[in-house]
């Protein structure tokens, strides 16, 4: 039998920002795809971005209007609740169908907040679930105050127009639109519905962030969010900023591992402490020196502003 060789790669770990689990690999996601699905808070590839996302735009436009959740995922919600604090309002029409638990019972097209109250929504696959897409838009640019900003993500394709019919049977919905709660499959026309309604469209995607953290992050190849926001209001972040601002988004998911080790007490969780020193460590070794260093500082910073409340 050959011996092993040396120059075999090191395999990349699975390193989820939203919960800060490290594994060897995530689980399958919908429809089997592989890597997909983080074992512990069952974040995928959307949602870890978004976590990404979250860490570099809320600190940009949070003041004293709401963060709101429009269906909000057990994923993101922990982390949305700590930023919004007081100002956090998590809304869904139909909570129940999912188990949901939610501040208010309302529809995306009849929000009972005010006229620019909102600093931040996070609007995550729910217009291809409405009936009247038009009229949820037109609630996002009422709600959102000039400076705020929505993060939008719905299924979509390239080079078609939007296949939609509210009056499509179960079975109909499901061979055209992927899902038997959705009404459409949004194409090229996705924009242009959003600036009929008085708004700003600006498109980000994962190829923004370092192909280093798509790997480890498991982030899907190309996948794109689009910042929604009042019609002439500046862009909330671009390209430039995005970069900018990851080393404190990763110093959050530093401080998530390392969190977990100087809460521990105990035999058991000096243990547990041992397990996610590990994880931190790995992490550090897996990210890009210039990030890591940076990312380093500010999660210090951070875990120093925490100790001195």
């Amino acid at each position: 039998m050959p011996a092993a060789t040396q120059d075999t790669p090191p395999v990349t770990p699975s390193i989820c920002p939203a919960c800060g689990t490290v594994s060897a690999s995530f689980g399958p996601g919908p429809n089997g795809r592989p890597n997909a699905t983080c074992r512990r808070c069952h974040a995928l590839e959307r949602h870890r971005f978004l976590t990404l996302i979250v860490e570099i735009v809320a600190p940009r436009v949070l003041r004293d209007g709401a963060l709101l959740d429009i269906a909000p995922s057990s994923t993101t919600t922990p982390r949305l609740r700590e930023l919004g604090g007081a100002h956090y309002v998590s809304v869904d029409f139909d909570p129940g169908a999912d188990k949901r638990v939610v501040d208010l019972r309302a529809s995306i097209t009849d929000l009972p907040l005010p006229d620019d109250s909102v600093d931040l929504m996070i609007c995550y696959h729910v217009l291809e679930h409405v009936p009247d897409d038009a009229a949820a838009m037109a609630e996002i640019a009422r709600v959102l105050r000039p400076g705020g900003v929505a993060i939008v993500q719905v299924p979509h394709r390239t080079g078609v127009a939007t296949d939609e019919d509210p009056s499509a049977g179960r079975e109909e919905r499901i061979r055209r639109f992927g899902q038997a709660d959705h009404v459409r499959y949004y194409g090229d026309d996705f924009v242009p519905r959003l600036e009929k309604a008085g708004l700003d469209v600006h498109q980000i995607q994962t190829d923004m962030v370092p192909a280093e953290l798509v790997e480890l992050f498991r982030l899907a190849a190309y996948e794109p969010v689009w910042f929604v926001t009042p019609a002439g209001a500046p862009a909330p972040a671009t390209a430039e900023t995005i970069e900018a601002g990851l080393p404190a988004a990763l110093a959050v998911v530093m401080r998530r591992i390392a969190g977990r080790v100087e809460s521990g007490s105990g035999p058991a969780a000096a243990g547990d402490a041992e397990h996610w020193r590990q994880q931190y460590l790995r992490l550090r070794m897996r990210l890009p020196v210039r990030l890591m260093l940076r990312a380093e500082r500010e999660r210090r910073r951070l875990l120093g502003r925490a100790r001195r409340r």
